[in-house]
Parts: structure tokens; sequence; C-alpha cells
């Protein structure tokens, strides 16, 4: 009968497509093989010299995938974890110090997707911190960089979080001080 192998990464980031063979020894004639995963159907083909590749797409989803292949009745599985691999922020602000009233620039163009995870930075959102540690204001950019006008002297703290195409945010640190000074 024919012997059935599957291999493959057994883990993977979110959105990230892996890549398995099947290797079968003694095929059977008709050369055919299939593949599924949690029991749907992937991939159908037939084998090249006894091997069979096929890409399981990337998902947004994290959790535990059983890959399995099939030929001639035989059969070997495989498990694949698909973890979330959240994004990295990175923040400036210039110019700094910066007075009251007057355009500060935050950027976080630093930021970065995991790698492996397809797509880049969607969102990201600021909130501006006074000296006291009360949130003043609350950012949701669109872009990666932003012009924002502080009203009130002092130490501001600039705490960022970006949020990649998967859906996934970012959960380093992530701030920066903006010493703003009175006008005049």
């Amino acid at each position: 009968p024919p012997v059935v192998s599957l291999s493959g990464a057994d883990s993977a980031c979110v959105t990230q497509p892996v890549e398995f063979t099947v290797n079968v020894k003694n095929p059977p004639a008709d050369g055919k093989v299939a593949l599924s995963v949690n029991g749907e159907e992937l991939a159908a083909g037939t084998l090249a010299n006894g091997v069979y590749r096929a890409t399981l797409p990337g998902t947004p989803k994290p959790g535990r995938y059983e890959v399995r292949a099939v030929s001639g009745g035989q059969s070997a599985t495989s498990v694949v974890e698909v973890k979330p691999c959240p994004p990295t922020c990175a923040i400036t602000a210039s110019p700094l110090p910066v007075k009251t009233g007057k355009p500060l620039t935050v950027d976080l163009s630093g930021s970065r997707v995991a790698s492996g995870v397809t797509g880049g930075i969607k969102s990201a959102r600021v909130e501006m911190v006074d000296p006291k540690g009360v949130v003043v204001d609350t950012l949701q950019m669109s872009t990666l960089t932003s012009d924002v006008v502080v009203k009130k002297a002092g130490i501001h703290t600039l705490r960022a979080t970006v949020t990649d195409e998967a859906g996934q945010t970012s959960t380093n640190t992530c701030e920066t001080q903006a010493d703003v000074k009175g006008g005049g």
C-alpha cells in the first residue's frame, strides 16, 4: 500500500502562508492526492515522482489547524499552530520643544508589522497625556504622520498603538515626551 508522509511548518503568524510537501512511497496508479484543512478540502492534484506541494493560504484567525493528506486510501496529518503576531509601534515627535498653539508632528512611520505578516499598518491611535497624567486628547490616525496642536505648556506624553491590516494591535510600550513651552 502507499505510505504517505506530510511535512510543513508547525507554526505560522496570522496571514502567513505555509507550504506543505506530501511524499508518497508506493504511490497509487492514478497518482492522486488531496489535502484538507480542518476537514475542508484545500487542494487536490497529482503526485510528481511521488511528491506533491500545496500552500495553505494565510488565515486571519489564530488557532490550531489540522492538515491531512490522502493518497491511495492512506493518509497523514500535521498540525499548524497559527499565532497572533502583533505589529511593533514606534513614535517620534518634532519639533521639540514646541510652543503652545504651534503644530507638533507625530510620526509613527517607524512602526512595522511582524515578520511574516502580510499587509501593513492600517491605523494608529495616539493619546496625549498632560503633566498630571490626564488624557487630554486622542487622535485616530489613518496615516502614520499627523500634526497636533498642544494648547497648554508642560511635559506631555504621547502614547500610541498601531493596528495592522489583520486587525492586530501593537502591545509594546510606544511613547515619547513632548516638551511644550508657553507661547509669547
